[in-house]
């Protein structure tokens, strides 16, 4: 578990004045870049009534939940072995994209090539993520962090270029995992395995809060049953 973080009588509290509880009312992420702003658009085919398919907002910046996120992160990233982070890393490759692991699976394990679903999916579900992305606009933890004066020293990620909620990779990891164990009953466990593994990398390196993947994972179940 990610989420062990030890809350004590020391770090509960929440004290910032005025000036910077007004500064994280008004904190947004603002656009997407770095390739990810060509998904603010296009036509989404293969999931009928993803519209309908909505999830909670985030935390407000300025919340204890969202302060008591933070110290989580703090202690995950110093517990984080090193292992997790050069998988987290390599995951985080704009190409290919991590999508194509499961593909490298099912060619493994079932001699069938699902390349194409999964370019025609991994494009869907990342529109569907983005349109909650840019609805919320949550701002990634280094910038909520900044203004409470915490160092967590996050590492700079290739595909962190988005407004944190809910995290596309939670999100996509998770659909494609549960759509794909539909078709491969058989893989199921080692399928979703490897979506949620997906999302909880990036909460360890620190690009994502625990919530962010809380609901990515949330919003998969909700389109997997539309998904064409």
């Amino acid at each position: 578990m990610i989420y062990d973080y030890e809350i004590t009588p020391d770090n509960a509290g929440l004290k910032i004045g005025f000036v910077d509880r007004l500064k994280l009312k008004k904190l947004s992420y603002g656009s997407p870049a770095g390739g990810e702003e060509a998904y603010t658009t296009g036509k989404i085919e293969s999931i009928k009534g993803w519209e309908d398919c909505d999830i909670n907002p985030p935390p407000p910046n300025e919340s204890e939940t969202t302060y008591q996120e933070l110290l989580q992160l703090k202690g995950i990233i110093t517990a984080s072995p090193e292992e997790f982070r050069a998988r987290a890393n390599e995951q985080d490759k704009p190409k290919p994209s991590f999508e194509y692991a499961f593909a490298d699976f099912i060619a493994k394990e079932e001699m069938d090539n699902i390349r194409p679903l999964i370019d025609r999916l991994g494009d869907d579900l990342t529109r569907v993520g983005m349109v909650h992305k840019l609805r919320y606009q949550r701002p990634r933890p280094y910038q909520v962090a900044e203004v409470y004066g915490m160092d967590l020293e996050i590492p700079v990620g290739q595909t962190t270029k988005t407004p944190s909620y809910p995290s596309n990779h939670s999100f996509i990891g998770k659909a494609i995992a549960l759509h794909l164990s539909n078709l491969y009953p058989k893989h199921t466990q080692k399928l979703n395995e490897m979506g949620d593994e997906f999302g909880l990398n990036r909460v360890r390196m620190g690009w994502h809060f625990p919530s962010d993947h809380i609901a990515g994972q949330e919003l998969a179940r909700k389109i997997v049953p539309k998904i064409k």
